[in-house]
């Protein structure tokens, strides 16, 4: 592979950097096609059973999604013909707006001064194509009533739903700008130079360019999962870009020359493939919005690789690096810094050892898997207005959620009937359902003799949920053995949670065994083992720190240790392969730490600022997991500093001696 290289770079460098130009070109006239998708489909598989049978129920039953808009019938100035005369108005536009089948009027809480207006939402073929347009119209209806002082609350999965695309569209370009401005910054400050800054700019767009524009082609669009894309090129492209600068900085042929720039381009490849693998552990998920995420940041980085490795070289080549001092000059006080680092390693290596064995063994012992948490609601801030909304349908009404359990009977109907009043006793006996409704199947569905039996909720949790399923499914099993089953958009949500833990567990499983394979094969068995134990400090951190801040495993966090592994090993393989070439060298390992910090501590302390610093924008997010996201891995990737420049550094220096004698 370095052979290929060496052959295109010596002979076509110019070739391949204006090919790449030109290309960007094309690809970014497809970027406008893409959209924001947060339809059911992206979360699950077509050939999903439980998918399947939720489409089955919306072909029979039609939809289980409805809006319910709910107020204080007295915190207004209005006298009772006024109220009554806007709340009249109010139900004839609601009955006006697309979609709804119909208006329930009143909708009796629980307090005294409450009262709403339940939406029942049209059944269809794809009734999540006009969720957007449902919301938008109750919305629109709403505003106008602004005057009449009413305090209206809003609560229904079309309103969630659009909330998520509004906000995702909001993030995207917040993501997208503030991540590009502080890096910007960053780059600038420390080189100092426009040029460098324009050059480091130059190769994220290119990179950017080629990874959306390729989207499109792919048939794949912006989702929930993927809005972390511009954070992760961007700060993926600067990676590679502070390596290699500093590189040619430090070995100016390089840049004329092939040979020198080996040193460098091996482990920014390695470094590429492990983050590919990382990414591309992803497609083990059966979650399609996830598998689309790997995909795409699997191909972002190969491509960023391929952009970084060309262009930076050929645009250096044309520079007078002699007038750019942050490249052409050492900076005294990092390596300064650097030069403590060893020593202090060096005197306290055995409290070192010991402390990380401690948190080690700690961490693998009090494992445990995070609380999943799925539902929508999750998803919002606890200030966020979805979450107030929530907050006062709970504290007023009986019920904010469904779920559907539909029976096909076989037994004679006054059997049916009684085994039907012995499930309801079973679901009124939990404490968070509120009410149960049965109804026949339409004289024109499919199966015209199934029962469908509505159970009213307290709670859009998950968690919730699945308790008031695994409490039914005995009885179910014992009343209507293989003729009945739980179904409905909240049940769907529940066996997506069991997905994310199973992305989890897989995607992580084979990207911590394909990443360190290669690591074993390229630094053989001494560092190969060594970076092992050294990257699974952060990783497990990772869960323990969830557990201590209360992070759950939700759509965004289940992300974490994947993309975390495929990241924070790029360091260690950039520090492990200037121990390598430098034992080969000196044959001391204790010199060939020194002499590996200070040639590529400076660049592992900047990339680590840049990934901390870069994924802290995720903070500013409008959804949780995002959030927790954010938080997570910006505290991974300071842990994985400390373990490359103390951990890793004090276990060759305790084995020093097996180290000499097996160089």
């Amino acid at each position: 592979m370095i052979n290929l290289f060496e052959g295109l770079y010596r002979n076509y460098l110019k070739h391949i950097v204006s090919c790449l130009l030109f290309g960007a070109i094309a690809f970014l006239f497809m970027i406008p096609q893409l959209k924001f998708d947060h339809s059911d489909g992206s979360w699950f598989q077509k050939d999903d059973p439980v998918y399947t049978q939720y489409q089955t129920f919306l072909d029979q039953f039609g939809s289980d999604e409805f809006v319910v808009i709910g107020w204080h019938k007295n915190d207004n100035d209005l006298n009772r013909a006024e109220y009554s005369k806007t709340i009249n108005q109010l139900i004839q536009d609601l009955n006006s707006i697309p979609h709804i089948e119909n208006v329930g009027y009143p909708y009796p809480g629980l307090s005294n001064d409450v009262e709403g207006v339940f939406l029942i939402v049209h059944p269809g073929d794809k009734f999540t194509d006009y969720r957007k347009e449902i919301s938008e119209g109750v919305r629109k209806v709403l505003a106008d009533f602004k005057t009449s002082k009413i305090e209206f609350h809003l609560l229904g999965i079309p309103i969630l739903d659009t909330q998520i695309d509004l906000d995702m569209g909001k993030d995207f370009g917040l993501f997208f700008s503030l991540t590009l401005l502080v890096i910007s910054l960053f780059i600038f400050l420390l080189y100092r130079s426009f040029r460098i800054l324009f050059l480091v700019i130059g190769v994220i767009g290119l990179s950017m360019i080629y990874t959306l524009g390729l989207m499109p082609v792919l048939g794949f669009n912006f989702t929930l999962a993927n809005t972390i894309l511009p954070v992760l090129l961007i700060i993926l492209g600067i990676m590679d870009s502070i390596h290699i600068l500093n590189h040619c900085a430090k070995y100016p042929e390089s840049i004329k020359k092939f040979g020198p720039l080996k040193r460098v381009l091996t482990p920014c490849l390695i470094t590429s493939l492990t983050t590919s693998i990382g990414f591309a552990s992803l497609l083990s998920s059966p979650i399609p919005a996830i598998r689309e995420l790997g995909i795409v940041a699997a191909i972002g980085t190969i491509i960023t690789f391929i952009v970084s490795i060309t262009v930076i070289p050929f645009v250096l080549g044309k520079m007078d690096l002699t007038r750019i001092p942050s490249l052409s000059k050492p900076n005294r006080v990092v390596h300064f810094i650097l030069d403590q680092c060893f020593v202090f390693t060096k005197k306290f290596y055995p409290f070192i050892l010991a402390a990380f064995a401690v948190i080690f063994v700690l961490g693998m012992v009090r494992f445990s898997m995070p609380t999943i948490a799925t539902d929508w609601l999750s998803f919002f801030k606890e200030k966020s207005t979805i979450q107030n909304d929530y907050r006062f349908f709970r504290q007023n009404f009986g019920s904010v959620s469904t779920l559907e359990v539909i029976v096909s009977p076989k037994d004679t109907p006054e059997s049916t009937l009684k085994k039907i009043e012995s499930l309801k006793a079973k679901a009124l006996s939990l404490p968070t359902v509120t009410n149960v409704i049965v109804q026949n199947s339409p004289p024109q569905s499919i199966n015209p003799t199934d029962i469908r039996i509505t159970l009213l909720t307290t709670t859009l949790a998950s968690n919730e949920v699945k308790i008031i399923m695994d409490e039914l499914q005995p009885s179910l099993n014992q009343l209507f053995p293989h003729s009945a089953y739980i179904t409905g958009i909240n049940a769907i949500f529940v066996h997506m949670a069991e997905d994310l833990v199973e992305s989890l567990v897989k995607s992580f499983s084979i990207s911590f065994f394909a990443i360190f394979c290669i690591m074993f094969f390229y630094f053989g068995f001494k560092l190969g083992l060594l970076s092992i134990i050294v990257n699974l400090f952060p990783v497990l951190s990772i869960f323990g720190i969830m557990r201590i801040l209360d992070i759950t495993l939700d759509i965004g966090t289940v992300l974490t240790a994947c993309i975390t592994l495929g990241i924070i090993v790029d360091d260690t393989i950039h520090f492990a392969s200037a121990i390598q070439a430098n034992l080969k060298e000196e044959g001391d390992p204790l010199l060939a730490v020194k002499n590996a910090l200070h040639e590529t501590g400076y660049s592992i302390i900047i990339t680590t600022l840049i990934l901390t610093v870069g994924f802290s924008v995720l903070l500013v997010s409008s959804f949780k997991p995002v959030i927790n996201f954010g938080i997570l891995t910006s505290i991974s990737f300071v842990l994985a500093l400390i373990a490359d420049l103390f951990i890793s550094s004090s276990m060759i220096i305790a084995l020093r001696h097996f180290f000499k004698q097996n160089r």
